[in-house]
């Protein structure tokens, strides 16, 4: 019963460990914009696979695959609409 708990919190440690250790660094590199933005879009990237991959494995799991693909061509045409709208008047 406590393994689970003190995995949890090792995990926990471990994956908040970049806070401090990304301050640190920062403290004596000052990176570029450049890599700046290729940093987040890697993480926003990762963050956002990991998201979908969740989801789309538990709809196709469940048989909710025209759902999905429905949801899918609607939300990219909202991006897609959405997107032009704020370039153009934005």
């Amino acid at each position: 019963m406590l393994a689970p708990i003190v995995q949890a919190f090792w995990s926990g440690l471990f994956s908040a460990a970049s806070m401090p250790l990304g301050t640190i660094t920062s403290r004596f590199w000052q990176p570029s914009g450049r890599i700046v933005g290729s940093l987040t879009a890697f993480g926003a990237g990762a963050l956002l696979s990991a998201a979908v991959l969740d989801l789309v494995a538990d709809a196709v799991e469940e048989g909710h695959i025209i759902e999905l693909v429905i949801g899918s061509i609607l939300g990219s045409l909202f991006f897609t609409t959405v997107n032009r709208f704020v370039n153009q008047f934005g």
